[in-house]
């Protein structure tokens, strides 16, 4: 009898063991599928936030090199201020955007800090492909619209002049043969309530075409 109730407590005891073990072995494994699954979820968090920041930015926006290649150029255009600059005063955006159709683009800038800007606007610079200055802006906000209108060769440039419930008015930057330039201060060229057409590019426009931010 007795030998027959140490058979039976052995019996339940190794049942318990192995339903415990079963136990353990599936939560285990439930847990390296959640953890799976966890890791899995966070890596496309992780893809699907990238691909927001990538698209953040207009593609004309966001090259590195030709940012690393700006970045030099300002150091030694402004080599005089940076004694008395900060990182904050450096900041600037550009665009990589073709204006007289040579199938070449051009590097519009924009100095985008209070050491540049102003109650009329701030600091724009133009250089060719090959980093060569071509002009400075003054006293100019963003956006700026590359018109499809031609003059001498050279997009026309379109700016807000002034804004309001009733109207929208424009400035439009021509680029003049005799001194290679566009206008240099914005301010000064005659208003126009001729608006930028739907099909032209449009820069520096916080809700359609946001330039990602650098420091020189």
């Amino acid at each position: 009898m007795i030998q027959k109730i140490k058979f039976l407590l052995f019996t339940l005891t190794s049942s318990l063991v192995i339903i415990s073990c079963s136990n353990h072995t599936a939560s285990q494994n439930n847990n390296q599928i959640a953890t799976k699954a966890d890791t899995d979820t966070g890596k496309e968090m992780a893809d699907t936030q990238l691909a927001i920041d990538s698209n953040a930015y207009a593609k004309e926006t966001v090259n590195e090199a030709s940012a690393l290649k700006l970045e030099k150029f300002l150091r030694s255009y402004f080599k005089k201020d940076l004694s008395v600059m900060d990182s904050n005063d450096r900041k600037f955006s550009f665009y990589e955007i073709d204006l007289n159709d040579d199938r070449k683009p051009e590097f519009f800038i924009w100095l985008r800090s209070p050491y540049f800007c102003g109650t009329g606007g701030c600091t724009f610079l133009l250089l060719d492909q090959d980093m060569k200055f071509i002009q400075r802006f003054t006293v100019m906000d963003p956006p700026v619209f590359r018109s499809s209108n031609l003059t001498n060769g050279w997009h026309d440039l379109i700016l807000i002049s002034s804004q309001s419930a009733e109207k929208t008015v424009f400035r439009h930057l021509k680029f003049d043969s005799a001194s290679k330039k566009y206008p240099t201060n914005p301010s000064l060229v005659a208003e126009s309530e001729v608006a930028p057409a739907g099909s032209d590019f449009i820069m520096w426009d916080e809700n359609f075409s946001r330039a990602k931010e650098f420091v020189f």
